[in-house]
């Protein structure tokens, strides 16, 4: 299974943080609760961050990957994009490093 080319880290207002995989093991984003200040994307080839977005004071920030699988002749090939935002604002990150801003989750 290919391993996601962005994990996610929120970090809380009051300074603590939450990570898709850490010390503790891997989390979902439905663990992550509290008045988030900040989410960033960490590149997992090189542990770098790519993206840091500041969330808004009182807004839910939300995260999901699209992922496809293409089938050719020559086997499969794996894409993904990943989007970090809330109603209004979702921010597109995809493999290539492109990105595009979104007003809804389309």
């Amino acid at each position: 299974m290919k391993l996601d080319s962005l994990l996610w880290v929120a970090r809380r207002r009051d300074g603590s943080e939450i990570a898709e995989f850490d010390a503790t093991g891997d989390h979902g984003w439905a663990e992550v609760t509290g008045d988030i200040s900040e989410v960033f994307l960490i590149d997992t080839t090189t542990g770098d961050p790519r993206v840091m977005l500041s969330v808004p004071v009182g807004v839910q920030p939300e995260f999901f990957r699209r992922r496809a699988i293409m089938l050719t002749e020559y086997g499969t090939a794996h894409s993904s994009a990943t989007c970090i935002g809330w109603p209004g604002a979702y921010l597109w990150i995809y493999e290539d490093g492109s990105v595009r801003l979104t007003a809804d989750r389309e």
